[in-house]
């Protein structure tokens, strides 16, 4: 049970013992003793009388001023602000699961495309040395081919690491790691 739903717990209680103040009070009661009488201090406890006594209250509470009255709808206020709040905390989750959720989907998507684009990237950097060796192409050519290798890697690596990140704030967000 989470301190939300215990405290709509004590809100409901609280509220319902308000309301039952309204009732009448139905109260018993049952006396028993003895009592001891005599005129010699000597004599005193030898002779006791029994005395008793049953009785019954009740108590209905015709008017007792509007106090309890706004007491009640201040609880109602309380409860519904606490189930308001509940109901907040979990629309709250739930946004952030799903955005979680869609970061790490975008960002895994990011990560296949710059793997591909690695991957294309480095075909071409192949070719374009090949032809360097037969002297088709030249060093600029391979040069630049390189640098788009290397900015290719390093957008891989960054997707990747995102990927990772948005994954774990992913599980935070589903409540698997603390």
């Amino acid at each position: 049970m989470t301190s939300q739903t215990t405290q709509i717990a004590l809100n409901e209680l609280n509220l319902k013992s308000k309301k039952m103040s309204f009732l009448p009070s139905l109260n018993g009661y049952v006396n028993y003793g003895w009592n001891y009488f005599s005129s010699n201090f000597g004599d005193l406890y030898k002779t006791g009388f029994g005395a008793s006594a049953l009785g019954l209250t009740l108590a209905w509470p015709i008017f007792t001023g509007t106090e309890r009255i706004h007491q009640i709808r201040q609880n109602q206020i309380t409860l519904e602000k606490s189930k308001n709040d509940l109901s907040y905390l979990s629309q709250q989750i739930k946004l952030e699961v799903t955005n979680a959720n869609t970061q790490y989907l975008n960002n895994k998507s990011r990560f296949t495309t710059q793997k591909t684009n690695m991957g294309l990237t480095q075909g071409i950097y192949d070719r374009i040395v090949l032809k360097f060796e037969q002297g088709v192409a030249s060093s600029l050519d391979v040069i630049s081919a390189e640098s788009e290798l290397k900015q290719a890697q390093v957008d891989y690596v960054q997707a990747l690491l995102n990927t990772l990140i948005s994954k774990t704030d992913l599980d935070k967000a589903m409540g698997k790691i603390k």
